[in-house]
Order: C-alpha cells, then structure tokens, then sequence
C-alpha cells in the first residue's frame, strides 16, 4: 500500500517476507500480553481526516506493525499520457456508432493542453505531500469521500462482515464472551504494535501494506460536526472497557485487568454479560427511555446539532453528564451488541448487519460486534479512517478464537475479580436529562426517520 494512503501498491519494498511466516507470527504472538502499551502524550487525539496529524502516535507505539512505514513507495500521480491510454481501451467499446468514436478520440487529444494546469497543481500537492511523508490523495478521500459525507452512516458508509458460527457458543452470552476476548487479543496487539504488517504475495514479490489506519481501529469514534465529521481515539493505557449494547441500553464492562493488557477470563466476561442483559431486560419491563442509539443513524448534520442540544443540558443541569457519558461510550474499546432476536438465514443476518435494530448500535463506533440470542455473530465497521483490509484481520481472528478455546486456556485457581459494569445513560442524573422534553423530541424525530 502506499504510504498513509488508501490504495494497493503495484510495488514492493520486501524481497523475503512471506505471508505464511507473518501468520505464524501472529499466531505466537496473539495471546501474548508481555509488550506494555506506552501512555499517550494526551489521553484522546481528535482527527480532521489527515493521517499526518497522527503519524506521531506510529513513532510512539513503534514495533512490528509499523516497522515498513518509512519504506513504502509514495502514491504516484499518473501520467496525462498514461491516464488517457488506458481511457481510450476502455470507453471505445461502448460507443454506439463511429461518430461517437471520432468525438471520443477528438477529446483525448485535446485534454492534455485543457489539463495541463490542473496536472501540475497535482504534481504541486504531491511533492508537499511527500516532504510530509504522506499520499497527495488521503486527505481528500477521507475528507470528501467520508467525513464530509452528510447522509446518514447505516448503509451508505458502514460496512460489515456476517462471521462462521462457533459451535461451542450457542448462546448470547457464549458468543459475546468470546468475541470480546478475541477484539481483547487483538486490541493489545495493534495498540502494542505488535502485531506483524500484513504482506501480500510471497519471496520477491512480496508487498507490505501501509498500517496507518490500525491507529483508528480500537477506542475510537466518529464525532458528528456540522459539514464536516472528526474522529476520535483514546489513548489505551489509560481506558481498558468495552461498551455493551442491550435493548437500546449501553453499559461498560472492562476487558481486562490493571494492566490495560490481559484479558479476564471468558467465563469473568461471561459473567459480566450476563448480569448486563439482566439489567437491560428488567429495565425493558418499564416504559423505556428514549433510546439515544436511534440518533446516530440520522443525517450527520442533524445528529451533530442534536448532539450539541444533549450536551448544552450540562450547562442547564451545571454538571459533566451528558459529556462524560459520550466520553465513556466513545472510549471504549469496541462496542458489543446483544440483540434480543432469533437470526437463522444469511438474509436474515445481512439484514441485521447492514441496518438491523438502530436502537441498539452506534454507528459512530469504529468497530460493532453483534451477536444474536442463538449465537449468529457479525461485524460492522465504520467506514470514515478504516478501510477494510485491517478489519479482515480483526475479523478472522474474532472467527479462529471459540469460545471452548477461551475456556481451555483460562488461566485457573486464581481468583479474578469480576470486571466493573456500569450503565452509560441508565443513571438518576442521565434520566433527569432523559426526561426533558427538548430530549424527548430530539429522540422521537430521530426514531420516525429511521424506523
């Protein structure tokens, strides 16, 4: 991949390194939790859609995952010749009769003078770019392509994968339990960066792939602005939780121990999961709260000045909740969603993935792990500063660690104390807030159009 860009590299910098030798590095590695994470210089970087602005974190973390960077081919700009020679090739045979063909030909040798100014602007941002050690393009497409973006996330923006079933985890909370100890392992090896780089291809032909967007993957959130989105990530020495997602209600759980590095053990998330969907049931009994997930499928605009109105109640109330509720739902490190349904079909479960209950996720999250009550698992991912290759990496993980194998390798006869759960919003003063009738409405726009 060129560097901090977006795009596969027709060139390679690494003659020896195989794929088959990155997978078992990774493989030795993935339960390991020896490599400490490094604090953060702050506690929460927030993007504008430019990796330049974080490449510092790359230095800072280091290791293997970051090990090419330096290395990789910048993004050339191509050529008017070479852009208009494989033009041609390409449009000819769609032409209907040799009119259009004679016009088409006549264009091609008239764009070189009509683009020579536009071209050397090009070239102009593409030397900048590489004094900066970056691509020319990676600004505009995160920017334009998805931060600037106005429409609603689900379904334009989004993405997601619909994972094999585990035949050991038959349940929600089987499954969820696995899943989180699966994103814990994995979380630790990207923001150790000890995770080995993904390389394409074998011997000579090998390739290495940019890993600068790995940065966005754990403890980050899109941030709904007006015109233009932010994104941000938290600093993973210092937060250590999972946020859970049950009936529109969201909890923290924390993934692992002091360490910020070892996973509790599944049957310690197991347990963890269990008393949240208690909770989250008993609590559906009653009339429910509004359910503020419904906000973050709306148009971005819309949801950023519904944002706003939730936290401008801090300044009524004069205190931190609605501030610190969003801190501690956009901190952490994936969002897990337990789905009070029954999916069997594959249709069924694309459905639930592509849009699915709405109260029940966060869009804005980087990375959503769904699992029904029978098992059936998915992720959704944000599409904003990720694009999918890190995500097949998370994802094909999260479907070779089973929740059998969790339970053979927790460690045993050491006494684990359960992790923290806390509700996000289900708390006196949240509801106070809940309760107001500008939030109410806020809530109710945001259920009509989506639902």
């Amino acid at each position: 991949m060129w560097r901090r860009g977006r795009m596969s590299s027709i060139t390679s910098t690494v003659t020896t390194m195989a794929t088959t030798t990155r997978r078992r590095a990774n493989a030795r590695r993935i339960l390991s939790t020896s490599v400490p994470l490094r604090p953060w210089k702050t506690s929460v970087v927030e993007s504008h859609g430019d990796y330049r602005a974080e490449a510092w974190l790359e230095d800072h973390v280091g290791g293997d995952l970051y090990r090419y960077q330096a290395d990789l081919p910048m993004l050339p700009v191509p050529t008017l010749a070479h852009t208009l020679e494989r033009l041609l090739p390409t449009v000819l045979p769609v032409c209907r009769h040799d009119e259009e063909m004679e016009s088409l030909r006549q264009a091609v040798d008239r764009f070189p003078e009509q683009a020579s100014t536009l071209q050397e602007r090009l070239l102009h941002r593409q030397q900048q770019h590489e004094n900066a050690n970056s691509s020319w393009l990676q600004h505009w497409w995160n920017t334009l392509g998805y931060l600037q973006v106005r429409e609603s996330v689900v379904i334009n923006v989004s993405y997601f994968f619909h994972l094999a079933d585990d035949p050991s985890a038959t349940t929600l909370t089987q499954r969820g339990a696995a899943l989180l100890t699966a994103a814990a392992q994995y979380r630790h090896q990207v923001c150790s960066g000890s995770l080995a780089p993904t390389v394409l291809g074998r011997g000579e032909r090998a390739q290495p792939l940019c890993s600068a967007a790995y940065k966005y993957m754990f403890h980050a959130s899109r941030i709904p602005r007006p015109q233009q989105d932010s994104y941000k990530i938290y600093d993973p020495a210092r937060y250590r939780h999972a946020v859970v997602a049950r009936k529109g209600h969201f909890y923290t759980l924390n993934l692992c121990g002091p360490d910020h590095a070892t996973p509790y053990p599944v049957a310690t998330l197991q347990a963890g999961l269990e008393r949240i969907v208690a909770h989250a049931d008993a609590m559906h009994a009653h009339p429910p709260p509004p359910q503020l997930g419904w906000l973050t499928t709306a148009p971005r605009d819309d949801w950023a000045a519904a944002r706003q109105t939730l936290l401008d109640t801090d300044q009524q109330y004069q205190r931190s909740t609605v501030s610190d509720a969003l801190e501690r739902l956009e901190s952490g490190a994936v969002l897990l969603c337990l789905d009070d349904v029954h999916a069997v079909s594959r249709l069924e479960m694309g459905q639930l993935l592509l849009h699915g209950a709405g109260h029940n996720r966060w869009f804005d999250k980087s990375v959503q792990l769904v699992v029904t009550e029978n098992g059936k698992a998915g992720l959704i991912g944000e599409h904003s500063m990720m694009d999918g290759m890190p995500m097949v990496g998370l994802a094909d993980h999260c479907t070779k660690v089973t929740y059998e194998q969790c339970l053979r390798k927790s460690p045993t006869g050491t006494m684990v104390p359960e992790p923290t759960v806390e509700p996000i919003f289900n708390t006196p003063e949240f509801t106070q807030i809940l309760q107001d009738p500008i939030v109410h409405n806020l809530v109710d726009q945001g259920t009509n159009c989506c639902v």
